[in-house]
């Protein structure tokens, strides 16, 4: 984590010495570093559902309701950036566990705080949390229930075979990524004997092959694999890299299920490129934590989010773009105070309005008047984390 600039908004910096002699109360320091958060959604959010429990000159410890752990987790750069901001210095930001009942209420209330909570639970963060270009919103399904566009929720396979080099994520979507005919051309290191090995596998039984080998050659590790999508395609590369290395064989190798033949002196070059274990789980997790490509929607309609002090809750709604003016107006007639925190926008109308009603049947606030849709106000709907990326114009909000 590396120094952060001051945000606009002037939060004072503090002393170590002050943090250290407990001069301010945690619960306070707690407030000024969700003053100094950019997002007012995630702002909201966080001060209901976490509080700093410890601090000191290296770590702050922050606790969470289990149930929003997720998407709290998705905010991580924003809270350490406030987090630096109000104490003067980057900490290491720990997040633990705690049940949304034991939570600590927030002694100072910060604007447009999440509220009392609705007639529906809460969903859960794979329904709240986003980490692609859509928003996360509830989508119609027409045989009933609903689905989400995208979840942060651990969603990649492994092995699992007890061997380091083989059990990421990232190697087994490249090994199992050839189709069902799919075989592994492996290398295997041993540095004892300083000799390498050439084989071919099929992908799920590569971790059974390397234990086989380990009994013979127990120091062996897996240092590179190219894919094929064939057996007869991997065995004929196979093949080349024997002949290509036929005067480098090692034959100091001995053991049933060792492949006592196929071991050569030198690690093989060119082609086919064996690729290191390290090299593939550093692409994928590149590739995993690369935002997804925003899509630029036109601006015909628009689900919005607006907020009351007054009613102390929230009111999602669509409309055409062009008349939301006019339907903030009418919000204030009921809600004076009622102002726009965020929007996102739809390219169709039936789409707008399916979402905004699914959103507001969670949250317990759609009444159907004969051929009307009714949206009312809402205390902490679960429809928040929907608006968690955007502004009043529609332009999602860089979280990095």
């Amino acid at each position: 984590m590396t120094q952060v600039e001051q945000e606009h908004l002037p939060v004072p910096t503090l002393s170590t010495t002050s943090l250290a002699k407990g001069e301010i109360p945690l619960s306070e320091l707690w407030q000024q570093m969700l003053a100094a958060l950019e997002l007012p959604s995630a702002r909201m959010l966080l001060s209901q559902q976490a509080e700093l429990v410890r601090l000191d000159g290296q770590r702050a410890v922050v606790r969470v309701a289990t149930t929003w752990m997720a998407m709290v987790q998705s905010r991580l750069p924003l809270l350490e950036k406030a987090v630096a901001t109000t104490l003067g210095s980057p900490r290491q930001l720990v997040l633990e566990e705690a049940n949304p009942a034991t939570m600590a209420v927030p002694a100072v209330p910060i604007a447009a705080q999440p509220l009392a909570e609705s007639s529906n639970p809460i969903p859960s963060p794979e329904k709240q949390a986003w980490n692609g270009a859509d928003p996360v919103l509830p989508i119609p399904n027409l045989k009933g229930g609903n689905t989400t566009r995208r979840s942060n929720t651990s969603r990649h396979p492994t092995f699992n075979t007890g061997i380091a080099e083989l059990d990421g994520p990232g190697m087994y979507q490249r090994l199992t990524g050839c189709g069902p005919s799919g075989h592994v051309l492996y290398l295997l290191y041993s540095d004892q004997h300083s000799a390498y090995k050439v084989g071919v596998r099929e992908p799920e039984k590569l971790g059974d092959r390397i234990k086989a080998i380990r009994e013979s050659v127990p120091d062996v590790k897996l240092v590179g694999t190219a894919v094929f999508t064939s057996r007869q395609k991997a065995f004929d590369k196979e093949q080349e890299v024997f002949e290509k290395y036929k005067n480098y064989k090692y034959h100091g190798i001995t053991g049933r299920y060792a492949g006592i033949h196929e071991w050569i002196k030198v690690r093989p070059s060119g082609k086919p490129y064996f690729t290191a274990p390290e090299k593939v789980e550093n692409k994928f997790q590149e590739d995993t934590h690369r935002p997804a490509q925003s899509l630029e929607r036109p601006d015909k309609y628009t689900i919005y989010l607006l907020y009351s002090r007054d009613k102390d809750a929230y009111l999602a709604n669509w409309c055409s773009t062009a008349n939301l003016e006019e339907k903030i107006k009418k919000a204030k007639r009921t809600a004076h105070d009622a102002a726009l925190l965020a929007r996102f926008k739809i390219e169709e109308s039936h789409k707008a309005r399916e979402i905004t009603k699914k959103m507001n049947e969670e949250a317990g606030t759609y009444i159907q008047n004969g051929r009307r849709d009714v949206m009312d106000w809402c205390h902490n709907p679960p429809y928040l984390g929907a608006f968690e990326n955007w502004d009043k114009d529609g332009i999602r909000v860089d979280t990095k």
